[in-house]
């Protein structure tokens, strides 16, 4: 299977962001989650519970849910798969490797962190300030850790993916409302705090660029793989 023309260009179109600059967001993002835990989660965690009990919120929370769901990154990766097979394109194929692996990654990287933080959901521990850090683990059920999201994480990987796979235009931002409607989501229905939400976004973004740079090709390979016109 060789690329098309428009595939090769594709990939040779997306730059990820480079490293010292991506070096510096992510410490930006480390504070705001530290100022966010600080001064606006031990509001969000009573605030979100009150809301949690609201008909509207049961609603949103039902359509947004599906939004960080393992089943949205398996029918994508399918997708992407029968995508491959049809049009035999390596393209498709390598985008569908990259959804597996960030999904594995991005999930597994999520759970760590949930089970060294064991930091209680607002539902369990409504004013925890930093969260309920140093409770004794056995206290936090598994199903009730709150940093970070794992919806958004899952979100956020996905639509990272797509973000960098459509390469260029301005239209393309527009796949981050799908973490930002789940981080809503989670926040509202008091199954986490803002900052487990962000934590959550900068975790599923920075391993989809990882893996990115790791599985798909840079763009003289993208250039080589094209045929030789004529």
């Amino acid at each position: 299977m060789t690329n098309s023309p428009a595939e090769s260009a594709a990939l040779a179109s997306v730059s990820p962001t480079p490293a010292h600059r991506t070096a510096w967001i992510v410490a930006a993002v480390l504070a705001l989650i530290v100022l966010l835990m600080a001064l606006v989660d031990p509001i969000a965690g009573p605030w979100s519970i009150r809301m949690a009990q609201l008909p509207a919120v049961d609603r949103y929370r039902d359509f947004s849910t599906p939004l960080g769901r393992d089943a949205l990154h398996g029918f994508f990766a399918l997708g992407l798969l029968l995508a491959a097979l049809i049009c035999r394109s390596k393209v498709y194929a390598r985008l569908a490797l990259v959804v597996v692996v960030a999904y594995v990654l991005a999930g597994g990287s999520c759970h760590i962190v949930k089970m060294v933080t064991h930091r209680p959901r607002p539902e369990a521990l409504p004013a925890p300030w930093l969260g309920g850090w140093g409770l004794a683990p056995c206290l936090i059920e598994n199903g009730l850790h709150s940093f970070p999201s794992g919806d958004v994480t899952i979100s956020a990987a996905l639509a990272t993916i797509w973000f960098l796979a459509l390469g260029s235009g301005r239209a393309r931002y527009t796949v981050f409302l799908m973490p930002l409607l789940s981080a809503i989501g989670r926040v509202l229905g008091a199954a986490h705090y803002p900052s487990d939400c962000l934590g959550a976004g900068l975790l599923g973004v920075f391993t989809s660029l990882q893996v990115w740079r790791w599985l798909m090709p840079p763009a003289e390979a993208a250039r080589t793989d094209a045929p030789a016109p004529g």
